[in-house]
């Protein structure tokens, strides 16, 4: 007795907001990151996509056994861990998810716990350090929202 039209606007929420998409790595990470060059390492592993390192790195101890693994810094895994959980996010690009750790949240559970005033002013105060206006537009509403309500899958 449930509408077809109805079926397929819950079937799109799911899709968009609860199941995570597959993205490579690489459009995760700005081509001038110094991380970078630790795609190709973990490429040669079989992990490709958020998807992949969001699996092999749930826990600390998955992380570091990742990192003595690909023989890169144990730092490195972490940031690709979290701009992957980061990319869970709806609509999280590359540009947006950089914007977040560079405003000084490298994680979505920092970033569901800031304190909304400190937030926008991180926001602000990063954006002029880089020459842009992130005080407008929802990327920092949107994001914060998102987060306090996504489900924390990263230990």
């Amino acid at each position: 007795g449930v509408n077809e039209r109805d079926v397929i606007a819950v079937l799109k929420y799911l899709v968009y907001w609860f199941i995570p998409s597959k993205k490579l790595l690489s459009g995760l990470v700005d081509k001038d990151s110094s991380i970078k060059h630790a795609l190709l390492v973990l490429r040669d592993l079989g992990i490709r996509t958020n998807l992949d390192i969001l699996q092999q790195g749930l826990t600390p101890a998955d992380r570091k056994a990742m990192a003595d693994t690909s023989g890169l810094a144990e730092a490195e895994i972490v940031e690709l861990v979290h701009r992957a959980d980061f990319s869970r996010m709806p609509w999280a690009s590359k540009a947006t998810i950089s914007n977040i750790l560079g405003a000084g949240y490298e994680s979505l559970a920092k970033l569901a716990n800031a304190d909304p005033d400190q937030l926008y002013k991180d926001f602000y105060q990063y954006g002029v350090s880089i020459g842009k206006n992130l005080k407008l537009g929802n990327e920092i509403d949107s994001s914060y929202r998102i987060a306090k309500i996504i489900p924390s899958i990263i230990d």
